[in-house]
């Protein structure tokens, strides 16, 4: 009787359990603390990949999850949607299920290998790759660092240097001084009857109009074009030196623009060094730290032409260079004097919405230091 009991019990125990939805466990795509992806299934179809994953947000709030540029055999192409991302909510704590369809590439059937990006808690993955006619064989993305940066953190520095900063003076009026906002002094290139301000230095103005900015002398350029510098901000202290970048954007087939900024920093007398590289696209999501190599395919680097007049401040043109993204860029700090004439003019704000330019005047030559 005991035995009969047992066989029933166990009987009805096998039946619950092949009823029930359990879920075998598959290949995780990604395994970071605040995330974990497990690739549930992906089959081709006529109109694409369809790719089934598990997303757990370990977090305790509610995020949301981007999928990003995905590409079939390594063409960029779009979600069902028509679009290069897709925004997912993940509840805190959970478990959820996605369901994605990658297009094939145009003119294309749909591929082999199917690759795309992941943001999320705002932080952008390497490429994790799935294959939908090898069942389970991936490769994993991650927030990690192996993957190659856009611009190396290593700074090229020119021997010739300046070793000494040079001060800028200029002078405004009391009445000024009182409703003062912010003062700037610009350093421009010149080339005949234009102006190319490449360099922003905050000016300290004191209570009798007395301004002075403190000026490196150099210039940051991208080693692929060292004729063009980039426009940056800098400032110049007792113990160290920064310069903080501007006016470069980026392009590629998926994401249609995004921008770069990058901070160098120097402590005393030690190496200068990129500190921090910035990317932001609202295709993407936002702001990242880094710059992943292969995510975008040209970089636009560009400067406004101002026309060399007593007060220079109407941009009448704009210079562009163009550069491939296909390798690490290399940043080099060069004499400004190498690249022309440097000529130099102050801006300046005040609180009552007005402002006034001094007109410019040429930057001395100076010794170079090694």
């Amino acid at each position: 009787m005991k035995w009969r009991s047992f066989l029933c019990l166990a009987g009805i125990c096998w039946a619950v359990l092949a009823r029930s939805p359990v879920r075998a466990e598959g290949p995780v795509f990604l395994e970071e603390p605040p995330l974990r992806i497990t690739l549930q299934s992906a089959e081709r179809t006529p109109e694409g990949t369809r790719i089934m994953l598990s997303c757990l947000n370990r977090t305790e709030e509610e995020e949301a999850i981007l999928f990003l540029v995905p590409k079939t055999d390594r063409v960029d192409t779009v979600f069902e949607s028509g679009w290069p991302g897709e925004k997912i909510p993940l509840p805190p704590g959970q478990e959820t299920g996605v369901g994605l369809t990658v297009l094939p590439a145009e003119n294309e059937t749909p591929g082999d290998d199917i690759s795309l990006r992941i943001s999320f808690h705002g932080q952008l993955s390497s490429e994790g790759h799935i294959f939908p006619g090898e069942e389970g064989k991936i490769i994993p993305a991650d927030f990690g660092q192996g993957e190659e940066k856009q611009v190396r953190d290593e700074v090229q520095p020119d021997p010739g240097l300046p070793a000494e900063a040079v001060i800028l003076r200029d002078q405004i009026t009391l009445e000024e001084a009182e409703k003062l906002d912010y003062g700037l002094a610009w350093i421009c290139l010149r080339e005949e009857d234009r102006l190319l301000p490449f360099c922003r230095i905050p000016l300290q103005v004191t209570q009798t109009g007395e301004a002075e900015a403190r000026y490196s002398g150099t210039a940051a350029v991208f080693a692929e074009t060292p004729s063009q510098p980039l426009e940056a901000e800098e400032s110049l202290t007792e113990d160290g030196w920064r310069l903080e970048t501007a006016g470069i954007s980026m392009t590629g087939e998926s994401v249609f623009y995004a921008t770069m900024k990058l901070v160098l920093e120097r402590q005393g007398t030690g190496p200068v060094r990129i500190t921090r590289q910035e990317l932001f696209s609202s295709e993407l999501g936002g702001a990242y730290d880094r710059i992943p190599l292969g995510l975008l395919d040209t970089a636009e680097i560009m400067l406004r032409e101002l026309e060399k007049t007593e007060a220079p401040i109407e941009t009448v043109d704009t210079r562009s260079a163009f550069l491939p993204l296909e390798k690490p860029l290399t940043v080099r700090l060069l004499p400004a004097e190498d690249l022309g004439e440097i000529w130099v003019f102050c801006e300046y704000f005040f609180q009552d919405g007005t402002d006034t330019v001094h007109p410019p005047f040429l930057l001395p030559a100076r010794e170079h230091g090694s």
